[in-house]
């Protein structure tokens, strides 16, 4: 990466606006001395160390307006920015909008001195929108500037921002600033990939003509328009309560009232904010949802929206998501600096990594917001069909043991909480000492689920066991982590279950990622040995569909009786993640009770992918036969001969 000095910093502020902004992650300090990307920046280190020429007057004045939820720390360095201006103070006031923080922005605020006029109202969390025109309402200046809490200005923002509205004087004009990433902040591929080739944010290099810009660029973090034209043709609709496609709403709206954008690199603002890939990915779920009300309000936007599209792209894609966000966890280990230097056919190895994570980037993206908008449809219908057809259900307790692969288990828990169409559950999820932060993730569910977390990787007998103590539900379901359940999975179960006193254990379907039988019923072999049958087969083949009792289902998905389960003893902690499953179903069996395959349960299924899995195979298979080669028989040609 090259590395510039504070002159040709201050060069890319001048008026020339067709002059290429700042290129992202390139900075400088102020005194010259060259960049260290990603150190902590104090105020000095963003300006010159020069007396700022004070700018020639203006017949314009500014009201900047911030909205700020819960940061604090940022909103300060926002603030310090916005008050250094080369533009005179008189012509400026400053609208602060807390929409409902509890972190103590107000007595920031009471303790902030600045020459700037500046006011602060506080109102109820109501959202970004809501809290935007609350400061419009309240707005003095000629214009409206409107920037976000982690902007931070460059010295001479509010000047290119007045001299292109002196310029071009009618009053529909709006004028788009520049954003870049902080110089505090580490950019990483993800962060390139959004305000790059993605596009997801402030995606300047998708601008066509700079002198007639799209609506779908009225970025409310560094715009301003003329304050009568916003009042007069409308201002933010508070019925969006995100961040999410609310300020492009607006745009939309305004664009058929005749607004025309111009983008003015020179207005130049960092954006202080660090932005992780998961942390991404559910707020492009938020954009779908978001997507589907702005689609509601402008049919006409469908589908560019991506509305129409997003239920084929949900439903075929879903079980994709886990796979890539793994392949990406493993992709961004690599420096990319270092296998810049290593060629493969004349080209830089990073390219090709790059390039592949960028893939893998836009399709995870495009599948969260598909998400957001089938979520945002359905989940009406969903509510009403459980309390409606459904009534009062017993208890139930999934229990989840799990180690590592934390992407599966952010997927597996995230479908549980939104699909799940049952009223009376709970998730307890046994933590086997993993080291990849799936203990980080779990404690930012809070109370959405129990935890109980061992040192030590103690297999899945004994994780299934701990937590069936700490269950308080009439049923226990064991799940794996690596598994997708779909829609109605646990009413079927519990359906089946209370259907029949005799009923002990019930198997779901499990399904593999690309649709074909990965379960549906264990049988027998000659050997001794208990195989899937069907293993492979078409999900709709009439063989698959059909409840029928088996010796033994797979423990990937189980369900039994809380006091049939103390009865036996639950699982037998001989066994080390192989065989425990099944073990289990035939001393029930012993009982006199049923083991029933329930092809109206299904769940997507990955299958081992827990790590070291199969280390115990052979130890497994010993004890089993030994316990129970005598007492079983092969039956897997008696199934076959049925279908």
């Amino acid at each position: 990466m090259s590395e510039i000095t504070v002159n040709e910093v201050i060069g890319t502020l001048s008026h020339d606006t067709n002059k290429p902004p700042l290129p992202l992650s390139i900075y400088a300090p102020s005194d010259g001395r060259k960049a260290a990307v990603g150190t902590p920046l104090t105020l000095a280190d963003y300006y010159p160390r020069m007396e700022l020429k004070k700018a020639e007057s203006w017949d314009l004045c500014v009201s900047v307006i911030i909205p700020t939820y819960n940061r604090r720390d940022i909103l300060l360095k926002c603030l310090q920015a916005i008050t250094n201006q080369s533009a005179a103070s008189s012509i400026c006031e400053i609208i602060i909008v807390d929409d409902g923080s509890t972190d103590g922005t107000q007595q920031l605020i009471e303790s902030f001195k600045a020459e700037i006029e500046m006011k602060y109202i506080y109102q109820v969390h109501k959202g970004p929108g809501a809290a935007r025109n609350v400061g419009i309402r309240e707005a003095k200046g000629d214009l409206i500037l409107m920037i976000g809490d982690d902007i931070i200005a460059t010295p001479k923002l509010l000047e290119e921002h007045l001299r292109v509205h002196s310029q071009k004087r009618e009053e529909n004009i709006s004028v788009l600033g520049h954003i870049a990433w902080s110089p505090e902040i580490r950019v990483t591929p993800f962060m390139e990939y959004i305000t790059g080739p993605g596009g997801q944010q402030f995606s300047y290099d998708h601008i066509k003509n700079a002198r007639d810009v799209s609506y779908r660029f009225f970025y409310s973090s560094n715009i301003s328009v003329r304050r009568k034209f916003l009042v007069e043709n409308g201002l933010f609709d508070e019925d969006f309560p995100y961040a999410a496609h609310e300020d492009i709403e607006l745009g939309y709206r305004l664009s058929k009232k005749g607004l025309r954008i111009v983008y003015c690199p020179a207005a130049i603002a960092y954006h202080l904010h660090y932005v992780t890939f998961d942390e991404f990915c559910s707020r492009q779920y938020k954009v779908g949802q978001s997507a589907l009300l702005f689609a509601r309000k402008h049919p006409e936007l469908a589908d560019s929206l991506g509305v129409l599209s997003a239920i084929k792209v949900w439903e075929q894609n879903q079980m994709l998501l886990p796979l890539y966000q793994s392949a990406i966890s493993e992709l961004e280990k690599l420096d990319l600096d270092i296998l810049a230097h290593i060629n493969q056919d004349k080209k830089p190895v990073s390219e090709y990594i790059r390039g592949l994570l960028y893939s893998l980037y836009g399709r995870t993206l495009s599948i969260h917001k598909a998400q957001g908008i089938f979520d945002a449809q359905t989940a009406n219908n969903y509510a009403t069909e459980v309390v409606v057809t459904r009534g009062q259900m017993p208890k139930c307790s999934i229990i989840i043991p799990v180690f590592n692969r934390v992407e599966f288990t952010k997927h597996c828990i995230s479908q549980l909480l939104k699909y799940t169409q049952y009223n009376d559950y709970e998730i307890i999820v046994v933590e086997n000492g993993s080291t990849d932060g799936t203990q980080r993730y779990l404690s930012s569910l809070g109370e959405k689920i129990k935890v109980h977390r061992n040192d030590d990787n103690l297999g899945f007998a004994k994780a299934c066991n701990q937590g069936a103590k700490l269950a308080s539900g009439q049923y226990l379901i064991f799940l794996n982590n690596d598994t997708i359940p779909q829609g109605k999975w646990l009413t079927e179960m519990i359906d089946l279950a209370k259907s029949d006193k005799e009923v002990g254990i019930v198997g779901s379907k499990l399904l593999y990622p690309n649709g074909r039988i990965q379960h549906a019923g264990i049988v027998f072999m000659e050997n001794g040995l208990p195989v899937h049958i069907y293993r492979g087969a078409a999900a709709d083949a009439p063989y698959v569909n059909q409840c029928r009792e088996f010796r033994a289902v797979t423990g990937a998905c189980l369900l039994i009786r809380r006091d049939l389960y103390q009865q036996v003893g639950g699982f037998d902690e001989a066994f080390l993640n192989g065989c425990e499953d099944v073990d289990l179903c035939l001393r029930v069996g012993e009982l006199g009770k049923k083991v029933i395959y329930c092809p109206a349960s299904e769940v997507i299924h990955f299958e081992s992918v827990t790590p070291n899995r199969l280390e115990h195979y052979q130890e497994n298979r010993k004890l089993f036969l030994t316990r129970w080669k005598d007492k079983i028989c092969r039956d897997d040609l008696a199934y076959f001969a049925a279908d």
